[in-house]
């Protein structure tokens, strides 16, 4: 019997058991696998056998909507059986006062898993780490593709060495920023990722590169084992992390521009202040405004991300400032195209131009330097400490 189980539930039944020896932990997750969420009731039970009576640990009636994750200590629970006790996860109907039934709601998707913790020197361990809609944040490097990285494990202070090691998980890509399907690679390493080119030694030194396949906003699932034990670590050295890297490598997932009409190819999309008007393919600002004047775009932009701003400016006299999300960039008063990283405050874009700016503005577009994704899955390693050499 594994030390581990992943599913989903769309119907009543009961889920995959697991055996859990004396004094050990179980760790659960449960979230609902839709937009909206699962109706139900859910029951986490234990028996001494699976053909033997199941008894209730712990029971969720109602809705699960926000992930569920905890866990059980085996030995805190229960007297010591031979053998350990199994632990499964069991859906049944629950009708309230709307009728309404599992089968009428998102399916809800499960893990289970032992976590074997010890951490005393000399002792074969394992550790199981679960994943459930776990975020990542991924960057996007122009030209390249885009990286991120979880950290899933710090591992006790000494030289830890790794047996061996599995991924079993789905990586997917989230929001509407991505532009076309992803591939790339994923690994687990002692460091974490830090750019878009290949893996790094220490990036995937536990488990090697592993290739995922292209799949419309989804990159996965991912299926990968380690080929190589590792030593990693040193006497005095900082502690041992785990990382689970990620590449999306096809330069056509990149984020796309989210200006319209930034080439102002039409008199639309774009208010325009006193002194500001639109024609011949520029933003034209005469110089007959009498204070600052603004030229904007209403654009939904996400708090706190950075976003590049490029944009070709003329000028014969005066200055103009640009605004992302209400965070300003630099004042420029010199003719030539700048490119400003600025951090969004909020949404729409603006052109501020001070009561003496003459000139124009033109190929305006302005894009996310990251993206969102989510991680469900479990990470088995297999380790020892080795202790100080």
């Amino acid at each position: 019997m594994n030390n581990k189980a992943l599913g989903t539930f769309s119907d009543a039944g009961a889920g995959i058991a697991i055996l859990v020896p004396y004094g050990q932990t179980v760790r659960y997750a449960l979230q609902a696998d839709g937009a909206d969420e699962f109706i139900g009731q859910v029951l986490l039970q234990r028996s001494e056998h699976p053909t033997s009576t199941w008894q209730t640990v712990q029971s969720w009636t109602g809705t699960v909507a926000e992930p569920l994750v905890g866990e059980v200590a085996r030995g805190d629970l229960f007297v010591e059986v031979p053998g350990g006790i199994y632990f499964r996860f069991n859906c049944v109907d629950y009708d309230d006062e709307t009728d309404v039934t599992p089968e009428e709601s998102d399916p809800l998707r499960y893990a289970l898993a032992q976590v074997l913790a010890s951490d005393e020197s000399g002792v074969v361990k394992q550790s199981v780490i679960t994943l459930l809609d776990q975020a990542i944040e991924l960057t996007d490097e122009a030209g390249a593709g885009q990286f991120g990285s979880v950290l899933l494990k710090t591992m006790p202070a000494g030289n830890i060495h790794f047996l061996g090691a599995v991924l079993e998980a789905d990586i997917r890509l989230v929001g509407a920023d991505w532009l076309d399907t992803a591939e790339g690679d994923v690994a687990l390493g002692t460091t974490a990722v830090t750019d878009a080119d290949a893996l790094a030694t220490t990036e995937e030194n536990i488990i090697g590169t592993t290739a995922i396949a292209a799949l419309a906003a989804q990159a996965g699932p991912i299926d990968a084992q380690a080929d190589a034990t590792l030593i990693s670590g040193a006497a005095g050295g900082t502690d041992v992390e785990v990382h689970l890297n990620v590449l999306i490598d096809d330069d056509a997932a990149h984020m796309g521009d989210v200006i319209t009409n930034g080439a102002f190819a039409a008199d639309t999309d774009w208010t325009k202040g006193d002194g500001w008007t639109i024609g011949a393919g520029v933003a034209d600002c005469d110089g007959t405004q009498e204070a600052a004047s603004d030229l904007s775009q209403a654009v939904e932009l996400v708090e706190d991300v950075t976003y590049i701003l490029t944009f070709t400016l003329t000028r014969s006299a005066g200055s103009v400032q640009a605004h992302v999300g209400g965070t300003a960039g630099t004042a420029r008063s010199t003719a030539d195209t700048f490119v400003e990283e600025i951090v969004a405050g909020g949404d729409d874009i603006v052109f501020t131009a001070d009561a003496d700016f003459v000139g124009t503005i033109d190929n305006v577009t302005l894009t996310p330097t990251t993206g969102s994704g989510r991680i469900t899955g479990t990470a088995l390693l297999t380790w020892v400490n080795l202790g100080d050499f």
